[in-house]
């Protein structure tokens, strides 16, 4: 029992040491862990292993160091971010005062030396202000001084400095002989005086009493004949004036016909020459501005004309020989056409060639046409001679109406489509309106376009004059176009007010307003808003236009107010335009509910463009 128990006593030291020796085992580990994980956070600032607590110590103690450098630094860093950013700002701000000086004296950014030229000027500049100012107070000063005289009269100060100097003297040579006007004077009423006591003034007033007498009786005869002259003039003239407008009349009716309403003829009675009006462009243009086609219809319309009014009754037929030898084939193919409408409306036509080309030409345009006869007679054949011509073979001529689509299968609005309609400008007015917007029927569009009209202001054109071939188009059909015609114009006649006339390239050159270092600028940005005045003066006064002055941008708006490009009344909203084409519609004779639902079918066309 005792051995037993020293035995166990000897045990438990043991123990307890080995427990210690694990303790310290565990420990060891931990702080090699410890080490390791702070050795790890110091290796990314280049530090030498760590082995003891005062060397980690020593460590940490750096880095607190190196981190109030950091700090330091980064506020540094940031004062100087801070300083650049207001230099950089000051800069542009001196940047942009730089360019506005370019921009107001109208110099490129880059023109140093032209502003230095400026520059070396502005004290020469100044000292002229200087005497311009100091010349206009003394101007006022004696301006003042001069209205103060109880003489004065304002046409003074507008006459010319030399013709004032001149009146000085005038009066001054006046006033040196005063005193010798005086005594001419006091002679003149003692003379007067004189006379009064014997006859001679009662004998002098009898004579101007049978002066005027005669006078009188020659005023008498004079108006007489003045009256005469004027008598005949005016007869003359209104003879001219009856003889005229049949020949004019008819001229127009045949160049209307002869070009499917495209051009009407007109007369400039202060150049006294013919003028064509083209009804598509709505624009008017002298016979130097028109195509060698167009002149050739024009002459041939009034030439005819002419013949007409010789004509007693029959129709005398018109022979052309070879009238195509000397053309192109343009020229060729607008003589021809132009001619077969002549033949068309009744007019027997002998073209006599020796061309065979031209044979085939006038056969292919023939064949195509209807309503018109024709015949070929070879005069080798009828004198039985060997020596006829030799007429080629063409597919076709080409014509200058493009055949229409079909309109098989389309609704109106696809129609619209297929033709490719443009937009409607009601700046250039209503007749230069397609007539897709005009005509509700494809069919009778499809008409019209393989007839070679297009726009309304060509079909109202041949309404109004033209004997163009319009059998085809039912009435019924012409009256809803027509209508619909009458809508349009009201609709532009209401969109036009508050909107000026657009604004171009010419007009901004003309206004004087916009220098040449702006011009393409500011023409691109007429373009942009289709000319609209108002638009292109806000856009100038925000800025859209780089260096634009404002002051510049102030003239120009003045000069389109002044000139009917800006108006100064307001636009009318959809509601007041749609209100007026219904009243239009109705004034035309439509029913009230079929005009509000055609104003919607119209308005809607013109917006589907």
């Amino acid at each position: 029992m005792l051995a037993s128990q020293t035995g166990l006593s000897r045990q438990c030291p043991h123990d307890e040491v080995e427990g210690i020796q694990e303790r310290i085992g565990t420990v060891d580990e931990q702080i090699e862990t410890a080490r390791e994980d702070f050795q790890a956070k110091l290796d990314p600032y280049g530090y030498d292993d760590v082995q003891s607590s005062g060397e980690a110590t020593e460590a940490i103690r750096n880095l607190e160091n190196r981190e109030q450098q950091r700090e330091t630094a980064q506020r540094d860093l940031d004062q100087a971010t801070e300083t650049i950013q207001e230099a950089t700002e000051k800069i542009d701000g001196l940047e942009d005062e730089r360019d506005e000086i370019f921009a107001d004296l109208e110099l490129n950014s880059d023109d140093h030396d032209q502003l230095e030229e400026l520059c070396e000027q502005v004290e020469a500049y100044d000292s002229a202000a200087e005497a311009v100012r100091e010349a206009e107070i003394r101007a006022n000063t004696e301006a003042e001084e001069l209205e103060s005289y109880p003489e004065f009269e304002p046409d003074l100060k507008e006459q010319e400095i030399a013709d004032l100097r001149e009146e000085v003297r005038e009066a001054e040579r006046t006033a040196e002989d005063f005193d010798d006007l005086q005594s001419r004077i006091a002679d003149i009423k003692a003379e007067i005086r004189q006379a009064k006591s014997d006859d001679q003034v009662e004998t002098a007033l009898a004579e101007r009493d049978r002066a005027l007498d005669e006078l009188k009786d020659q005023l008498e005869d004079d108006c007489a004949a003045m009256v005469g002259d004027v008598l005949v003039d005016h007869v003359q003239e209104a003879t001219m004036e009856t003889s005229r407008p049949d020949v004019f009349e008819r001229a127009r009716e045949i160049l209307t016909t002869i070009t499917r309403g495209r051009y009407r003829l007109d007369f400039d009675e202060n150049e006294a020459e013919f003028r064509a009006f083209d009804e598509s462009k709505q624009k008017g243009l002298a016979l130097d501005e028109l195509s060698s086609g167009t002149r050739v219809q024009v002459l041939l319309a009034v030439r005819i004309a002419f013949v007409e009014q010789q004509e007693q009754g029959v129709r005398i037929p018109l022979l052309l020989d070879e009238t195509l030898a000397n053309t192109d084939d343009r020229r060729a193919k607008t003589i021809i056409e132009s001619t077969i409408e002549l033949a068309r409306n009744g007019r027997q036509v002998f073209y006599f060639t020796a061309q065979g080309d031209e044979v085939a030409k006038w056969t292919a345009a023939l064949e195509r046409t209807n309503g018109v006869t024709h015949e070929i007679i070879d005069l080798a054949t009828v004198r039985d001679v060997d020596d006829s011509v030799h007429i080629p073979e063409l597919e076709s001529v080409e014509s200058f109406t493009p055949k229409a689509p079909s309109p098989d299968s389309h609704d109106h609005a696809s129609y619209g489509d297929e033709l490719a309609v443009d937009s409607f400008n009601p700046h250039r007015g209503v007749g230069t309106a397609h007539l897709w917007y005009v005509v509700d029927d494809v069919e009778t569009l499809h008409q019209l376009l393989e007839l070679g009209i297009g726009h309304w202001g060509q079909l109202n054109n041949l309404l109004q004059w033209g004997n163009g071939d319009l059998s085809s188009v039912g009435s019924d059909q012409i009256t809803i176009v027509e209508e619909n015609a009458a809508a349009l114009s009201e609709f532009v006649d209401a969109w036009k007010v508050g909107r000026g006339e657009p604004v171009d390239r010419e007009v901004l050159e003309a206004s004087g307003a916009v220098s040449g270092n702006f011009i393409d600028e500011v023409s691109a940005l007429a373009k942009s808003v289709n000319g609209d005045g108002r638009q292109i003066v806000g856009a100038l006064h925000n800025g859209e236009v780089n260096r634009f002055r404002s002051g510049k941008a102030d003239k120009l708006e003045t000069y389109l107010e002044e000139n009917g490009y800006i108006e100064p009344r307001d636009t009318l909203d959809q509601g007041q335009i749609r209100a007026r084409v219904i009243e239009r519609y109705a004034d035309e004779g439509v029913s009230r509910d079929e005009a509000k639902d055609r104003t919607d079918e119209l308005l809607s066309r013109l917006g589907e463009r």
